[in-house]
């Protein structure tokens, strides 16, 4: 049963659910459950290393956005008008 929600976590991308599966793990005692176990944790690791790549370019893009943003900006007058 783990297995599968491991399996269907990695295709959904869901990383709450990796998460959650992270901290519940069943002891595996036939061989077969343990490689595939094996497999589905080497995956899960290379799909978070790859979501967290992707959210870290996202980021770096923003950041240039708001560079850019701020840059093009026109510069508004810092003067106090008052006049009595």
């Amino acid at each position: 049963m783990w297995l599968k929600q491991l399996t269907i976590a990695i295709v959904e991308k869901d990383t709450d659910k990796l998460s959650k599966l992270m901290e519940e793990v069943p002891e595996l005692t036939k061989k077969e459950d343990l490689d595939s176990a094996i497999c589905l944790l080497a995956e899960a690791t290379q799909l978070t290393t790859s979501l967290r790549d992707d959210t870290q370019k996202s980021m770096i893009q923003m950041q240039k956005n708001i560079k850019f943003l701020k840059a093009t900006e026109s510069k508004r007058p810092s003067k106090l008008d008052i006049k009595f």
